[in-house]
């Protein structure tokens, strides 16, 4: 267990996304696309010529392509972001307004968008308040 509070612990799993994101979008080089599932050839493409990250038969392993296609790193990026302003805002509030319905329900949601990294060694707990 850490001595990280529960919204700075979800700051530094989110920078540790962010930080993985961009290194996965900037290997794409200059003029990357956004990541797809080409159905038509069987791939996951990148968003530049001739650079596919997996590529099968046509219809096999269609599922994982498409399920890969959503982790391309722009809407990851976008994703961290709008988990680091509901961080913001939940932090605040419950900072404002401790003991009360709006304070639980802050926390709450704080401890949902933790739920992910409870195996994490750094994981902070429900005690740290």
């Amino acid at each position: 267990m850490s001595d990280l509070s529960l919204p700075d612990f979800l700051r530094a799993r989110f920078e540790e996304e962010k930080v993985a994101a961009v290194a996965t979008r900037d290997a794409g080089g200059e003029g990357a696309a956004g990541w797809v599932h080409d159905e038509e050839n069987g791939a996951l493409d990148f968003g530049l010529p001739n650079r596919t990250l997996y590529s099968t038969p046509i219809g096999t392993f269609a599922a994982e392509l498409e399920h890969a296609a959503r982790y391309d790193p722009d809407r990851i990026l976008r994703e961290v972001n709008a988990k680091l302003r509901i961080v913001e805002m939940c932090d605040a509030t419950e900072r404002a307004h401790r003991n009360s319905t709006a304070g639980d329900l802050a926390r709450t949601v704080l401890d949902q968008l933790a739920a992910p990294y409870r195996s994490h060694p750094d994981y902070p707990g429900t005690a740290a308040r």
